[in-house]
């Protein structure tokens, strides 16, 4: 038995039928030769392995004991070997023989025929000469104590034992694996020399010649033998240990003479894969296991998932309760606190409540309880939130395309002007009072970035503010438009188109953001200098005045909307809104009992007979209604979620009492509720 250990990294130099064909035929006696072989086919790389060869240790022979004689059987004869390693499946055979056997001078036909096939044991007929013995007699061993015996042969019985260990573990595999079915009966190993024949399985049977005819073969050997010392030079044999590639590297360099008498070369043998059949069906009590296993698992599945399901939905159901019962907790807690005034608390346990009411239907679905608490919660928060929904939102006005983000919108008459921050462009839109449309909705381009008006570039488009007729100063009203380059412009459809205002000081400006006009009066807003100048229509040539006193400081960097009714209001884009009187800042902070806005987009103060301020969240697309003290009054919502989606503005025509509602996608309109 053979055992041969490596890593993964043979299979990357080495074919898997030539590893197994030289491990199959190694012995104890040619394992230096196979250590060799494995080198060389390997690319002479040194790969880590490990070739072990596991045999009994024979029994030493007694001291004494007679040489074979006559009457005595001979003892069984050894198959040649032929180039140190046999030939096994695809393995390359020997080119040639061992220097150690003469080579004869021709290679003829045997004059005599084949020897027979090995026979039994019973028929088998040997009778050695009388003169020569065929097989040397042992060399006579020195008698051993038992106990030195037993020590010398313990290694044989540890290879016996492993050889044991591993048969017992083939035939426990062979047991529970499925038989396979057997091979076909065909020889499909060709013989590896003339001198060889093999078995339907591929097994070698070696011959078994008498004694007369072994005789006669060694006298033919040595007449041979004396032939080629007459014919072929001497070939110089390698020292002793050298392998089999010295001692072929030896034959190599001879003279011409010799290698022409080498001996032709053999054969490759011949295999023929037998055809693959699949492993029979299991029979018997061994089907009848895997059937039942199968069904075992068809139908335990089933039951595994539903029961996991089971006490999930019980684990959900109970969740559910939980959740439900905090919500009940939250809204009696709300009551008591409406019950006190105590608006701001009472509005963070009713949004508690509908967060935990929201869970619980989330996970176990909604009942008749569920409903009645939710329809409660929402009517509470109906009366501390004030909402107050804009049931008059129908059709939009004028709808936009998905690429336009609109940001302000300003509407005088019957003219409706939007600034589109994404086109960086100024739209205007035509209503028609007889049928209550905008009939063009793509609008006309009043003014757009990278045009050219009066040989400037238009910049970004920053804000936009309308100036109405004064007598005496501006004979028509006309749009003002600014951009972040410190640039003013002027829009007139009727006259002359968009032109290019000069105002005193422009050249002093640090960063222009915003516009305004009241009374008479235009406001420039510089957020880098932090300065609000005021011009006077009649001499806008004239700088500016610097609107805020010495002693207040002023920060706009991050104002986002200027309005004027009097007092001047600054929208920030943190939600702060900034209040002034006569150059100085009067206190103003909006009441945030039911929350600041999430994300101000833009602001409204009313000029006339409403006290009221407007501020837009659109991070939560609902307008917040204060007083101009700071109080919260209520807030304006759509009675659908989402018609004003995306809520960006608000506009207040206060003398025909309507608002304009401006989302990413629309224009709405909708009376004022007072």
């Amino acid at each position: 038995d053979v055992v041969f250990v490596g890593g993964g990294s043979w299979f990357n130099h080495v074919p898997v039928r030539t590893l197994a064909g030289i491990v199959a035929f190694t012995t104890a006696e040619n394992c230096t030769d196979a250590a060799d072989e494995l080198f060389d086919v390997g690319g002479r790389v040194p790969l880590p392995g490990l070739l072990i060869v596991l045999g009994a240790n024979p029994e030493p022979p007694r001291p004494g004991a007679p040489p074979p004689g006559p009457g005595s059987p001979p003892p069984r004869p050894r198959r040649p070997r032929f180039g140190g390693l046999p030939t096994a499946l695809s393995a390359t055979p020997p080119a040639r023989l061992p220097v150690s056997t003469p080579l004869p001078a021709t290679f003829s036909a045997p004059a005599e025929p084949a020897p027979p096939l090995r026979a039994p044991q019973a028929e088998m007929e040997m009778e050695a000469a009388p003169d020569e013995p065929i097989f040397p007699p042992p060399a006579p061993v020195s008698e051993a104590p038992a106990e030195a015996r037993r020590g010398a042969a313990w290694p044989g019985q540890l290879g016996a034992a492993a050889v044991q260990g591993l048969r017992q573990a083939k035939g426990l595999f062979n047991r529970m694996l499925p038989e396979p079915a057997p091979p076909p009966r065909t020889a499909v190993f060709a013989p590896v020399s003339p001198h060889e024949a093999r078995d339907e399985r591929g097994r070698l049977i070696e011959p078994v010649e008498p004694v007369e005819t072994i005789g006669r073969a060694e006298e033919r050997a040595g007449e041979a033998a004396r032939q080629d010392e007459e014919a072929v030079p001497p070939v110089r044999e390698p020292p002793p240990g050298d392998s089999y590639r010295t001692r072929d590297a030896a034959v190599h360099a001879a003279p011409d003479a010799a290698v022409e008498q080498e001996p032709p070369v053999l054969p490759m043998p011949v295999l023929e894969l037998p055809p693959f059949v699949a492993p029979p069906p299991a029979r018997g009590a061994r089907a009848r296991l895997f059937l039942l296993m199968a069904l075992v698992i068809v139908l335990i599945v089933p039951v595994i998932v539903a029961v996991l399901y089971f006490f999930k939905g019980i684990d959900q159901g109970a969740e559910a309760a939980q959740l439900t019962s905090a919500a009940q907790a939250q809204l009696v807690g709300a009551q008591a606190a409406l019950d006190l005034g105590d608006k701001t608390s009472a509005r963070q346990q009713l949004t508690e409540a509908r967060e935990y009411l929201d869970q619980a239907v989330l996970l176990d679905g909604s009942n008749p309880e569920r409903d009645r608490l939710r329809a409660t919660i929402e009517s509470e928060l109906q009366e501390v939130l004030q909402i107050v929904p804009l049931y008059g939102l129908t059709e939009p006005l004028i709808t936009f395309p998905p690429e336009a983000q609109p940001r302000r919108v300003l509407v005088v008459d019957e003219d409706i002007f939007v600034l589109d921050a994404a086109r960086q462009a100024i739209f205007q839109y035509r209503f028609d009072p007889a049928t209550g449309q905008v009939n063009d909705q793509a609008g006309m381009v009043v003014i757009q970035q990278d045009s050219i008006v009066d040989g400037v570039t238009v910049g970004p488009l920053a804000d936009m503010a309308w100036l109405p007729q004064v007598p005496g100063y501006e004979d028509r009203p006309t749009l003002l438009i600014v951009d972040y380059n410190n640039n003013v412009f002027r829009y007139d459809q009727r006259v002359e188109g968009a032109t290019r205002m000069v105002l005193g000081g422009q050249t002093g400006w640090s960063s222009i953001g915003q516009i305004e006009t009241y009374q008479n009066r235009l406001y420039i807003a510089d957020e880098g200098a932090g300065e609000l100048y005021r011009y006077s229509l009649g001499a806008l040539d004239t700088p500016g005045d610097a609107w805020f006193s010495e002693q207040t400081q002023v920060n706009l960097d991050g104002a986002i909307a200027l309005e004027i009714d009097g007092d001047v209001w600054f929208l920030f884009s943190n939600g702060m809104i900034l209040r002034y009187r006569s150059g100085e800042q009067v206190p103003f902070s909006p009441e945030n009992s039911i929350g600041l806005a999430e994300e101000p987009t833009d602001l409204y103060v009313f000029r006339q007979e409403l006290n009221l301020v407007y501020l837009v969240d659109a991070g939560e697309d609902r307008i917040l209604v204060y007083d101009k003290t700071g109080a919260y009054l209520s807030q304006l919502r759509a009675p659908e979620g989402g018609l004003l989606r995306g809520l960006t503005a608000v506009y207040v025509d206060e003398v025909a009492g309507t608002m304009y509602l401006l989302t990413r996608s629309a224009l709405f309109t909708h009376p004022v509720l007072p």
